[in-house]
């Protein structure tokens, strides 16, 4: 492809683009001495990186930008061409890409890809943007910039920890004919009091910033345990919405620091007889595993405690039936209560378990909850409940 385009550019042609890509002086000279310059022209932009496969839209916008239709015309049909392939050969990635979700603190994440006349879908780090047929009316690269750096100024103080990741739609001087819809996690975050949380909606459309808090979550602190309770609209699980909660478990002193718990919600089927949740776990310091066991082997006078945590989820109602599968083969069976060895959050960092909810084509609301208790004495470190809308 690149050799054909090299065919049709003349010096002007070549001088024009050399301005659009502002490359140096001597590389244009370079280019205006060579006997075939089209062909020299793109061997420079190649070696810059300005012309990769991802980036050949550069390419369109340059010829765009001289007026050289016909050969941008081209360009474009072949970057067309080229994401119809790459989307075929990935369409079996995009669930596993989209449960990927490093949404911690600290995680800045980058994404761009091409869309055209007939739209198309972005994922990344749980958010996605679904941009709809004639939303625009010629090829473009579009971004998304997901962090979650508690520095990035949003709903909340810079004090707070983020974990609602702020998106960020780009490039700025592009214009939608029609409504695109960003789809960002719902996620609570913990304030710095450790005492309340408000979630925040996830669903933005028409790419405007809004985000409605409610304060339903509440936390409190019951001889030495955190407890936490939610019951939120917002967290009524709809078709294709995903839906996730957020939840850290804040230090506070004399009492231990554990993990992050990010349940996500979503359907797996148009019908809605069945959701699926998936449970990461994630523990951001690594030194509060040796403090964790040294104060149980101190307890137990001497005793090794190889499994210090563990979580069970339940299900509070008897219509639903419960299975989970687990990235360790240490999971209870229980048809509604799973018990998962933490041993691997210590060392992996992140852990996942799914649970997989038969609902039958029943609505109603589901009670699930979350308990984590330490070591052999089975203390109770921290609980909350979910209530939601299926």
């Amino acid at each position: 492809m690149k050799g054909d385009i090299a065919k049709l550019l003349d010096k002007q042609h070549c001088a024009k683009l050399g301005v659009y890509f502002e490359l140096k002086p001597a590389e244009n000279e370079t280019i205006q001495e060579a006997a075939e310059s089209g062909k020299m022209l793109m061997k420079i932009l190649d070696e810059r990186e300005l012309i990769m496969p991802d980036r050949m839209i550069g390419m369109y916008n340059g010829l765009k930008d001289i007026h050289f239709n016909k050969v941008a015309r081209l360009v474009l049909e072949y970057i067309g061409t080229s994401q119809e392939k790459i989307g075929k050969e990935n369409e079996g990635e995009k669930d596993e890409e989209n449960e990927r979700l490093p949404l911690f603190p600290g995680s800045n994440l980058y994404k761009e890809q091409y869309f055209d006349q007939h739209g198309g879908e972005m994922f990344i780090a749980g958010v996605i943007l679904r941009v709809p047929a004639g939303a625009l009316h010629t090829g473009r690269i579009v971004s998304l910039w997901v962090s979650t750096d508690p520095a990035i100024k949003g709903p909340i103080s810079k004090k707070s920890l983020r974990l609602t990741p702020f998106v960020k739609f780009g490039p700025e001087s592009l214009t939608l004919h029609k409504s695109a819809t960003l789809i960002i996690p719902h996620c609570a975050i913990s304030l710095t009091n450790q005492m309340g949380i408000d979630v925040y909606s996830g669903v933005l459309k028409q790419i405007s910033i809004s985000q409605e808090g409610d304060k339903s979550v509440k936390w409190s602190l019951e001889r030495k345990h955190l407890s936490c309770s939610m019951n939120s609209q917002h967290l009524a699980v709809e078709a294709e919405k995903p839906c996730l909660i957020g939840l850290h478990v804040p230090f506070i002193p004399k009492m231990r620091k554990l993990v992050c718990l990010l349940p996500i919600v979503n359907r797996v089927s148009e019908s809605g007889d069945q959701l699926t949740i998936h449970l990461w776990f994630h523990n951001d310091d690594t030194l509060e595993h040796e403090s964790l066991i040294n104060e149980e082997i101190y307890q137990q006078k001497g005793t090794i405690i190889h499994d210090p945590v563990s979580v069970v989820l339940k299900s509070m109602t008897s219509i639903l039936h419960v299975s989970a599968n687990s990235s360790t083969s240490q999971c209870n069976p229980h048809p509604r209560k799973v018990d998962v060895a933490m041993e691997t959050i210590w060392f992996k960092n992140r852990h996942k378990v799914e649970f997989h909810l038969q609902n039958k084509g029943i609505k109603d609301t589901v009670n699930l909850e979350i308990e984590a208790r330490f070591g052999m004495s089975m203390k109770n470190l921290f609980q909350f409940s979910i209530q939601l809308q299926v």
